[in-house]
């Protein structure tokens, strides 16, 4: 681990204070204070000079030369709220490497294999779970008994005809809108089966259906597995083993890789 005060010896020298060749500042005027740099922020700062703006916007050097930016001193609010930027940006790579590798380890594969198939398992849940929730929903509206609202007899007093039959639009009321947002939440809950659906075709499916096959989407060699196609009976076939179907390897590169996943 490299201490701040060597970075700073590098980063801040004079030679790193005065203008370069083109005129173009690498370090603040102002005073760097190292003391205000947490530790994990040090193996991230850059060589480079940082200048207002975000990780993604930071100015091109003709801009800099033309309206003489000064770059952040080490130390500074916008210079630690630019490197927590640089550092939450790491972290999230960090963790998605970190997520593939566990993939990976869980899929007994590659990280690339294991992500692919993480994914895939992810989103047929999703399928799956969108395609429950609206049939159980259907299934509620369809079991649903609708109230029976009786007309209200005309030879009852005056009173009394009013006060049920006010009663009988509040009940007829209700139930429609009722049925209303039943049907709101039935046609959300059908728009997520289709969004879903479409997600799992484009990102999926189509591929595999033009087997345009991603490397990664290559499935490892068990022969001892029963071919997809084969829909019979286990016992008609205990005790013997069919070959696995397997996707066409495309290039020798994929070979490779299978028969490296084989070997291991």
């Amino acid at each position: 681990t490299v201490s701040a005060p060597a970075i700073a010896d590098t980063i801040c020298n004079d030679s790193s204070v005065a203008p370069i060749s083109n005129g173009i500042p690498t370090s603040s005027v102002n005073t760097d204070n190292w003391e205000n740099v947490p530790e994990h922020y040090v193996p991230l700062i850059h060589q480079s000079a940082i200048y207002e703006g975000c990780r993604l916007n930071q100015p091109f050097r003709m801009k800099i030369w033309k309206k003489k930016l000064q770059p952040l001193a080490v130390g500074s609010d916008g210079w630690l709220t630019h490197m927590k930027e640089i550092y939450d940006h790491h972290s999230m790579l960090s963790k998605y490497e970190q997520d593939r590798i566990i993939a990976g380890i869980k899929w007994n594969t590659t990280p690339d294999q294991g992500e692919y198939r993480k994914n895939l398992c992810n989103i047929v849940m999703e399928v799956t779970d969108a395609h429950h929730n609206y049939e159980l929903k259907l299934l509620e509206m369809s079991i649903e008994v609708t109230p029976e609202v009786a007309p209200v007899s005309e030879h009852l007093p005056k009173r009394e005809y009013k006060k049920r039959e006010k009663r009988r639009k509040e009940k007829a009321i209700a139930f429609a809108k009722k049925q209303r947002e039943d049907n709101e939440i039935l046609e959300n809950l059908r728009s997520w089966v289709k969004t879903y659906e479409d997600v799992f075709i484009i990102e999926y499916y189509r591929d595999e259906i033009d087997l345009t096959y991603q490397s990664c989407a290559i499935m490892d060699d068990r022969p001892l597995k029963r071919r997809a196609d084969d829909n019979g009976n286990l016992d008609t076939y205990y005790g013997y083993h069919k070959d696995k179907k397997i996707c066409i390897l495309s290039t020798s590169e994929d070979l490779e890789i299978s028969s490296s996943i084989r070997t291991l």
